[in-house]
Formats: C-alpha cells, structure tokens, sequence
C-alpha cells in the first residue's frame, strides 16, 4: 500500500507513486486543467530552449571556425539546457503560494542549492578550471539555494540547508570537471545533467505527494518574462566561460 498526503498527512491509497508520478507527467504535457500552469512552463521552457540553442549554433556558425562557442559548443549546448532546466524550476518554486512544512522547504533549498551548484560548477570547472569553477558553483548555488529554501517556508534552517548544499555542490561540480578532462568528460557531464534533470523532477512530484498544489485559477506564467530570464543568465554565463579566467588545467574543447 502507498500513500499520498494532504496537508502533511498520510492517507492510504492504493495507485502505486510510480503510476501516480506518470500520470501527472502525463497531464502535464496534455495540457489538463488540473496542472494548467505546470504545462505552461513546460511549454515556455521548450520554445525557450530550442530559440536558445538556435541562437547559439548560428552564433557558432556565424563568428567563423575557432571561436569559443564552436570550440566549447557541447559545453555551450548543455549550458543551454541548463539554464532553463534550472529557470523553470524557480519559475515553477514561485507559483507556489503558500509556505511549506519545514521537512519540505529544507529537500527543496537542498536539492536546488545542489543542483544549480553542481552544474554549474561542472561546466566553468571544465572551461575555466578548478578556481573559477568552484567559486562561481559555490556562490550561485549557496544564493540561489538559500533563497529557495527562505522562499518555499520561511524556515532559517531550510535556507542554512540551502547555503551547505550550494557549498558542497559547487566545489564538488568543478573538482569532477578537473578530475574527468583526461577521461571521458563531455559524456560523463551528459550524463550528470540527465540524473539532475531526474532529481528535479522527482523534488516537483514530492510537493504534489505532500498535498501542495500550484493554485490554477491565477495569471499563466509569462512567456517573455521566462525567455528574458534564460537569456540575461545564459548571457552571463557564456561571458564567464569564454572571456573568463582560466588556469592552465581546462578542457580543450573540440
């Protein structure tokens, strides 16, 4: 028997979480009315990333052979990916209107401080090296971890969470990156991005098992607002790893 809860109870049910989480997933992209709102930022993330990673395969194509985003295109790709993978996750944190049980609101600065730290620090640990990598990993996912978790429940350990899994994450994503150039990086990164997109996902389906719901009667996220924020930080981060400081132990590029 398995469970689902409301209002942080636990009641029986007997739907498997596994056909549960399908289904879910399955409204989401049918575009019911129950998830209304989760399909428009599935939907805002998918125009968001094919216009981006457009942009910068014809920018690649465009500056001519050799320059940084054609010497770092797989890194730039899943950069891309990236950034919207992380941007709907926020986007998504925000729609949420009512504060989280403390448990909750500590997984979710967890998993989003480890996360963005991790990936981040992975792609600049691999084009910049370990030093770049690993501050700019540890600062962005400590930020951005400690707000997700002060935001989902107003709670200060689910923000300390946040700050230690940032910590961890960041440094940990650079020090793979360095320790992987002379192996299989590109691939082993591939992979990374996957599992954190996997984690993502089960963090989203665990606040929907815990009874939380993203109210459906409210304003439809933004297209514009949503594709501004992917672009200014994709900008930012393309900057860092092509005009950014470098120690002499980086990936090569292809």
């Amino acid at each position: 028997m398995s469970g689902i809860a409301e209002g942080g109870q636990e009641i029986e049910n007997e739907v498997p979480h596994f056909h549960k989480a399908v289904g879910k997933a399955k409204g989401i992209v049918l575009g019911k009315a129950a998830v209304r709102m989760e399909n428009k930022i599935l939907i805002n993330s998918a125009v968001s990333l094919s216009i981006l990673l457009g942009l910068v395969y014809a920018s690649s194509k465009f500056l001519g052979p050799g320059n940084p985003l054609a010497k770092y295109f797989p890194l730039v790709a899943l950069a891309t990916y990236g950034v919207v993978l992380c941007t709907s996750t926020l986007w998504h944190l925000r729609l949420f209107k009512t504060d989280f049980s403390c448990s909750i609101s500590m997984m979710v600065g967890m998993a989003i401080g480890m996360i963005i730290g991790l990936l981040l620090g992975a792609i600049v640990g691999a084009t910049n090296g370990m030093f770049v990598g690993s501050a700019a990993g540890m600062l962005v996912g400590m930020g951005v971890g400690a707000w997700a978790g002060y935001k989902s429940g107003k709670s200060i350990m689910a923000l300390l969470e946040g700050l230690m899994s940032g910590l961890m994450a960041g440094t940990m994503g650079a020090m793979l990156s360095v320790m992987l150039i002379a192996d299989n990086l590109i691939a082993f990164l591939y992979l990374l991005f996957v599992s954190c997109t996997i984690i993502l996902a089960g963090n989203a389906y665990l606040l929907y098992r815990e009874g939380y719901h993203v109210p459906q009667d409210g304003e439809e996220p933004d297209f514009m607002s949503f594709f501004f924020a992917c672009l200014v930080t994709l900008v930012a981060l393309l900057a860092l790893v092509t005009i950014g400081p470098k120690s002499a132990f980086v990936w090569p590029g292809v």
